[in-house]
């Protein structure tokens, strides 16, 4: 491949001809090094279930979580169209159950 002498340091790509064949060792002995670790910090801790079910009492039906920012289609609805004959259009305009219904639909 003429793309095999292009050098790269993202790239972990192997050259054609050892395609196949063993490579080297993983990184880290193929475990998380202790830099990954401290870089993912995924340790114990956060919210108690308790705490987070506390704020479904503000908004919304008892026992379920509130409504996301942008309404149940977290913003999605307000989407326009880039381009063609519906450009700066909502995408979702008129399509709705409601809206077929309030137009008589």
């Amino acid at each position: 491949m003429s793309g095999d002498s292009i050098p790269s340091e993202t790239v972990t790509r192997k050259p054609d001809v050892d395609v196949g064949t063993p490579g080297g060792p993983a990184a880290g002995g193929g475990k998380q090094t202790p830099q990954q670790a401290a870089i993912t910090g995924q340790g114990s801790g956060g919210r108690t279930d308790a705490d987070r079910q506390e704020s479904w009492n503000q908004g919304g039906a008892p026992g379920r979580n509130p409504a996301p920012i942008g309404g149940s289609s977290n913003g999605m609805s307000d989407q326009k169209a880039g381009g063609g004959p519906r450009e700066d259009e909502p995408v979702a305009a008129g399509e709705y159950k409601v809206e077929k219904r309030q137009a008589g639909a």
